[in-house]
């Protein structure tokens, strides 16, 4: 009985004890299970992390390689990096570069929608796009996105001058020019803005306003070469052939310049523009020296030594540049005027009436022609040689001298 007793109030404390057994076991379970948890979040982290720093090496990786034109590399190396981290725009954008210069517009394009969905406010992005729309001819798409663009971010002039230039893709020209000028004020400091400013001015035959663009844009970028040959340029297609000339004259004195034909071609036409035929003819001699195959130059040089008296040698080269390019219209005029000079007026009239069908609105050729035709003592061709050379250029005064010269006095009636 009274162990029983005993049992009986022992019994609790067994239980007790027991419980907390069972509670500390329970507890000691929740707590690891929470701590593996916690364990398995902060090895994804971590290994997010891991791949997110790795990603961003194969960025720059990838970078270096877009910048050398390495663009297999640079392609596979940003795909690697996207591999680790899909998230990563700015690699995402990377390949969209990539696959511009590698020509893939519509997989560029499908990058660039990514980044659109998960970054609406990429400026970066709606640039790129346009850039990819342009190049796959999809102009209407791209003008619409680089004007998007500059709304967006409107520090980027590259957006105003892409929009001008799909513009000009259009046949919008004026439109092109009026929205460019009209950015000038606010972008007053970007030489490329003025740039291409000057080429719209030459574009729409105002030579006085790219002079004063080109010049803005050269004086923002002073070494910058083609901006001082634009200059030159407009310049020369403003008839100012001094400043053309010490402009040209200028870029020989930058460092390393190598000035192709087209610097001495225009170098030789403001000589002869300056009236220094000699200078003109030296100018065009190292133009055909450097492209011996072009008939335009010898046709130059031909005008040149025209210029300075040199008939023979001015037949030379007419004769050049026609065995280049039979139909050539400055040599055969020049030619066919040589001939007349030399009083060789059959071999005139058989060069300049091929040259008038090659080239039948040029009014110089029928004056030409019927010069021929009158020295050959057929002056009936030569009256309807002139009176055809008028009506092709009323305003050819020299075609309306030599019609008056050539008619009876009982048939000049009125001009």
């Amino acid at each position: 009985m009274g162990n029983l007793r005993k049992m009986a109030k022992t019994k609790p404390v067994f239980l007790e004890t027991r419980m907390k057994k069972l509670v500390s076991i329970l507890l000691l379970a929740a707590i690891g299970g929470c701590q593996s948890e916690t364990i398995q979040t902060s090895r994804k982290q971590a290994y997010e992390k891991w791949n997110a720093t790795r990603a961003k090496m194969l960025y720059g990786v990838a970078s270096e390689h877009l910048k050398t034109g390495q663009l297999e590399r640079a392609g596979n190396k940003v795909q690697e990096a996207l591999a680790l981290d899909p998230k990563f725009h700015d690699a995402r954008i990377l390949l969209a570069k990539v696959r511009i210069e590698l020509g893939q517009y519509d997989l560029a394009a499908a990058e660039l929608a990514q980044v659109r969905e998960a970054r609406p406010d990429s400026a970066e992005a709606v640039f790129l796009l346009a850039v990819a729309q342009e190049k796959n001819k999809e102009l209407d798409e791209a003008l619409q996105n680089y004007r998007k663009a500059y709304a967006m971010d409107n520090k980027n002039v590259s957006a105003l001058t892409s929009t001008a230039e799909v513009l000009v893709a259009l046949g919008r020209i004026p439109e092109a020019q009026k929205q460019v000028e009209s950015y000038l004020g606010t972008h007053r400091d970007d030489p490329g803005l003025h740039e291409i400013a000057g080429r719209l001015a030459i574009m729409t035959g105002q030579p006085q306003k790219a002079v004063e663009y080109f010049r803005r844009a050269q004086n923002l970028d002073h070494f910058n070469i083609p901006y001082r040959e634009s200059l030159a340029r407009a310049y020369f297609y403003n008839g100012q052939y001094e400043q053309a000339e010490q402009t040209l004259e200028d870029l020989l004195e930058m460092k390393n310049y190598k000035p192709g034909v087209w610097f001495h071609t225009m170098l030789g036409e403001c000589y002869i523009g300056m009236n220094r035929p000699r200078d003109a003819r030296r100018s065009f001699e190292t133009a055909t020296q450097l492209k011996p195959a072009d008939a335009s130059v010898w046709a130059h040089l031909a005008k040149a030594a025209l210029a300075c008296g040199d008939l023979d040698r001015a037949a030379i080269s007419a004769r050049q540049a026609m065995d280049l390019e039979p139909s050539h219209l400055e040599a055969s005029l020049t030619l066919g005027y040589i001939l007349v000079r030399k009083g060789q007026p059959a071999q005139a009239v058989t060069l300049l009436t091929q040259a008038v069908r090659a080239h039948p609105d040029n009014g110089m050729l029928r004056c030409v022609l019927g010069r021929a035709y009158a020295q050959s003592g057929d002056a009936a061709r030569a009256i309807q040689c002139y009176q055809d050379a008028v009506k092709l250029d009323p305003d050819n005064q020299a075609a309306r001298e030599l019609l008056a010269a050539a008619r009876p006095p009982a048939q000049a009636g009125p001009r």
